[in-house]
């Protein structure tokens, strides 16, 4: 199974209103194209693993990287896994300012430390991901 992670910046901060229609949106879009993944959102910062057959996750990728909504869209791990890691989602959703920070989870995509913090190929990237995949079923 194909998977990409990448951080982004919004160009402003987002009400909890427009991340929900920014979620919805993914939700409707990567359904029938057979993605799953995260989204996780903070202080402005984005950070998304999509996951699915190659060339419909890179063709994706690229419209979320041509997005006005979104800048400084960074690709920081892709690969292949042996499987999904959110197989029931067609996109998972975490607010890290409503987490607790008992696994350091806001630190990470604070004031764009998501941007300095995941440089492009870092294995890390999918630890914090992995993450939620236990702790949030």
């Amino acid at each position: 199974m194909f998977y990409l992670v990448y951080v982004s910046s919004c160009r402003g901060l987002m009400s909890r209103s427009s991340v929900q229609h920014l979620l919805q949106e993914c939700v409707e879009r990567n359904g029938p194209l057979g993605i799953t993944g995260i989204l996780l959102y903070q202080s402005g910062n984005f950070l998304q693993l999509l996951e699915g057959r190659q060339e419909v996750v890179e063709t994706l990728f690229a419209q979320i990287a041509r997005d006005p909504r979104h800048h400084q869209v960074t690709r920081v791990l892709s690969g292949n896994a042996p499987a999904r890691l959110f197989p029931n989602w067609s996109m998972a959703y975490k607010n890290l300012a409503d987490l607790s920070d008992r696994h350091g989870y806001r630190a990470l995509l604070d004031q764009k430390l998501g941007l300095r913090g995941f440089a492009p190929g870092q294995e890390k990237v999918l630890r914090f991901v992995r993450l939620f995949v236990q702790n949030n079923p």
